[in-house]
């Protein structure tokens, strides 16, 4: 999964582009909440609750299934996702209707997202460690999932948050390597007191 250091590479190109306020705000909505594209394509401004610290929910919409049939779930963000949706809204006045504009003033669509996540990766030289929007997912889940793996609430927070069912799904998106388990385990001979003769 990417690194947080891959994320911050990935907001500095963001701000490269022709529209930088906007592409922030979608790479640093992708990065805080875990959405898939779809979701992050089909919000409006009316689909979101900032609160006076930034820190706030969104409606979203997005796959439809026999428990859930609207697709409809709310998600969470904290105050420096909410930082980079309010300075986008406040700088180009976007106060209802679709959240994310193209150069048209229309709704920018999921392909559209999808190139400018792209077009980001390439700028930054990230195309090793991030494909697209799914892999900003994933490494939401992955480091989120860090934060607190002995916690079986933080963990359904996460499921809950990425909108799975069951943890299982969740759990195929928090990636651990070699370096994961060494910061966290250790040999059973470190439990024991003994001497060497």
């Amino acid at each position: 999964a990417a690194k947080p250091e891959h994320l911050a590479r990935l907001m500095l190109a963001a701000g490269e582009s022709r529209q930088p306020l906007r592409d922030q705000a979608i790479l640093a909505f992708f990065i805080g909440t875990g959405c898939r594209r779809g979701e992050v394509a089909s919000l409006s401004v009316e689909d979101l609750t900032i609160l006076a610290d930034c820190s706030g929910t969104a409606l979203v919409t997005g796959k439809r299934t026999s428990a859930n049939q609207t697709g409809q779930r709310m998600v969470a963000f904290d105050a420096s996702t909410g930082r980079w949706l309010v300075r986008y809204m406040d700088v180009l006045l976007v106060d209802a209707g679709p959240l994310w504009i193209n150069d048209d003033g229309d709704r920018l669509q999921a392909p559209g997202i999808y190139y400018l996540v792209k077009s980001a990766i390439a700028r930054a030289g990230l195309d090793e460690h991030i494909q697209g929007p799914h892999d900003l997912r994933r490494a939401f889940a992955t480091i989120v999932g860090k934060m607190h793996p002995d916690n079986p609430m933080w963990a359904d927070m996460i499921r809950r948050q990425l909108g799975h069912k069951h943890y299982s799904q969740t759990a195929d998106y928090i990636l651990t390597d070699a370096d994961d388990i060494r910061d966290n385990i250790s040999s059973p001979l470190a439990l024991v007191r003994y001497t060497t003769k």
